[in-house]
This record gives structure tokens, sequence and C-alpha cells, in this order.
């Protein structure tokens, strides 16, 4: 292992070896990687991450940017990274990749094109439960063009963070009851039934906080009530 103050800069590269290497394969990987280090530039900058991919060199922010709650299963947070990256089998993603479907109609109100923003935010089911989540937090719930929006504006809530959490929670959860309904829609299952959906976001986002908090005294009744404890 080689550390940035084992470089001299009248000397060179000054490795300590944890033990001596007298020869061998093992002196010709030595001799190797110090030629690496000789090449290597090293300049008075701050260290920064350089995307080698793009000739900028920049990271793509879909690459940095990432959510994760801790109140939430696992499956829910890498569902939330997938559908940040756009990688959820929607209608249209289905069709983009070649894949004959009937329709790319939504699955839910057979109105519009099936995307993530629509099925999440735009859909008239998806309008209803954020209106119905609007109306227990007792805020205006802006219009979302993208996941991120909604995590933006999660984050810009002026509330304590024990509340902003709760906040996340019952978005994602919200998303989450959206996309599994969706796909009872189109496999005909029978694990929710559409005039129950906000009772699954209230109930499946009180449970895997609760869980996930093992220190609160909530109960459901509160919770029901009264979504930010005030």
């Amino acid at each position: 292992m080689a550390w940035v103050s084992d470089y001299k800069p009248n000397n060179g590269w000054a490795p300590t070896w944890s033990r001596e290497i007298r020869g061998g394969a093992l002196a010709e990987h030595r001799d190797h990687l110090i030629d690496l280090l000789n090449s290597a530039n090293l300049g008075s900058n701050a260290d920064t991450w350089y995307w080698s991919l793009k000739n900028s060199g920049t990271l793509p922010a879909s690459m940095v940017q990432t959510h994760w709650n801790k109140y939430l299963p696992m499956k829910v947070n890498v569902f939330m990274r997938r559908a940040m990256l756009n990688r959820l089998p929607t209608k249209t993603n289905i069709d983009l990749k070649g894949v004959d479907v009937e329709s790319t109609l939504c699955s839910i109100c057979d109105d519009h094109q099936e995307d993530s923003v629509h099925l999440f935010f735009k859909c008239d089911t998806a309008l209803q439960l954020w209106s119905c989540v609007g109306r227990c937090l007792e805020e205006v719930i802006p219009t979302f063009h993208h996941l991120n929006d909604m995590l933006s504006w999660i984050d810009n809530q002026r509330v304590l963070c024990f509340k902003r959490e709760i906040i996340d929670t019952i978005s994602t959860t919200l998303i989450w009851v959206l996309y599994t309904y969706q796909n009872d829609v189109v496999f005909g299952g029978n694990s929710y039934k559409k005039v129950l959906l906000f009772d699954s976001v209230v109930s499946f986002s009180f449970n895997w906080f609760c869980y996930g908090n093992s220190k609160s005294k909530i109960n459901y009744s509160a919770w029901l009530y009264d979504l930010l404890m005030n």
C-alpha cells in the first residue's frame, strides 16, 4: 500500500513495505507499481471524482443522487432507486425495449401513456391519493414532474427532522402502493382495492416507521388522525 505521504518531491515514491522484497516476481510487480506511481501527476488541488466515461470527467447526476429511508424495507428503497433511474417496467419502458405490448396506456386509468411520472403523479388515482395525503398533512401538495421534485419538496419542508422523516416515509409508501396496485391490475391480483389504497398507505407507513423506530410510542389511532403527530 502506498500513501500520498510516501511521496518525496526530490526522491519520488518511497512506500513502506510490510516485509523486504528480495527479488523474483514480487520485485517485478514492485518496480511496475513504482513506475505507475511515478507517472501519476499530483497537483495541489483538492481531490475530486473523475468520470472517465465522459469527456467532461463529470460524474452524471443520476449516478450520484440516491434516496434511502432507514424506516422503509430494503425492497422499497431498492425500488425507489430503480424508479429514480427510470428502470421500472412501465409500459412505455417495456415498449422502448422492443417488447410487443398490447397498449402503452396506463393500466389504471387507461387514458395516458404509462410512464413513471404519469403513474405516480398524473394519474387520477395518484392525484386522489396525493390530495388525501395533503389534507392529512395540512399541506398543498405541488405538481411533481419527477421523483426528484418530490424529494426536493420533502427536503425543503420547514419542520423538525423527525416530521420530515414521517413525510418522506408516507410519500415513498404512496409511490410503492401505487406501483404494487398497478401490478395488481396488470396481473389480476387482489392485494389491493382501489377504495382502500389510502388506508394501505397509512397502514404500511405506520408499520414501517414504527418498526424502524423502536423508541417511538405512536399508536395507530393517533397516526391515522394526525400523520405528523402534532
